[in-house]
């Protein structure tokens, strides 16, 4: 995890381009605004806080999730080398390679955490929801980004996708309550809305396809944020 900081921070002085750079490079019609990449410095410092905290509280988290957890580092450092290289069907593959342990861990740790104190499930339970939320938008985006998809058909093709990461998320907001995958989802889906937005004076064929996906982003945007905010208000006055 350490590495894949260093090459997200310090990628620029040996060779190495950002996301963010990327992104910015690729004619791609599904494709989220600059801004939302500075999500990955959130997770690396949730992941640095994390283990940090894992020795304050003299936790064994480890050995739960351990395997899993190398091989969601190297896949993460193989991702960022495929896009930083334009490796973009590579870096599809290295997604997906991220993809299967986060969900393993996410899993594993919603389980074991899902009734601990508050502060340990911040520890914990956050740091990896952030990251699986992302990582499933990042999946999302590098699918478009393999150019797979005739352009003609994209905006099409968006809406029949986006379902599946709306089913995902409104699933583990009943099923464990989780806010911050969906606050990611919403983060990911909203950096798609406001490129989509600024994008739209193009070629006929071009903005027809873009309607199509800044209007799927932003009915997204509100079905996970009502479903968010709902769970949010049963927790609260279920509690009190």
């Amino acid at each position: 995890m350490l590495a894949a900081t260093l090459i997200n921070v310090y990628g620029n002085k040996f060779g190495f381009r950002s996301t963010k750079e990327v992104s910015d490079s690729l004619d791609v019609w599904v494709v989220a605004a600059s801004f939302v990449f500075t999500i990955w410095m959130v997770i690396y410092g949730f992941q640095i806080s994390m283990i940090v905290l894992s020795f304050v509280f003299k936790d064994n988290w480890i050995t739960y999730i351990g395997p899993a957890y190398i091989c969601l580092s190297a896949a993460n450092i193989a991702w960022l080398l495929f896009f930083s290289f334009e490796l973009i069907h590579l870096s599809y593959l290295a997604v997906v390679a991220m993809w299967i342990p986060l969900a393993i861990i996410y899993y594993q740790l919603q389980i074991y955490y899902f009734t601990a104190p508050v502060i340990k499930m911040w520890a914990y339970n956050v740091p990896f929801s952030l990251y699986f939320g992302w990582v499933t938008c990042a999946w999302f985006l590098n699918y478009y980004a393999t150019k797979d998809v005739p352009n003609e058909m994209i905006g099409r093709n968006f809406l029949l996708t986006l379902p599946i990461i709306l089913v995902s998320t409104v699933y583990l907001l009943l099923m464990f309550n989780d806010v911050v995958f969906a606050i990611a989802i919403i983060w990911g889906l909203s950096g798609i809305f406001i490129e989509s937005l600024r994008r739209e004076k193009e070629t006929p064929i071009k903005q027809q396809q873009i309607s199509l996906i800044t209007t799927g982003s932003l009915i997204g945007i509100c079905i996970v944020a009502v479903i968010a905010c709902i769970m949010v208000l049963i927790n609260v006055f279920g509690a009190a």
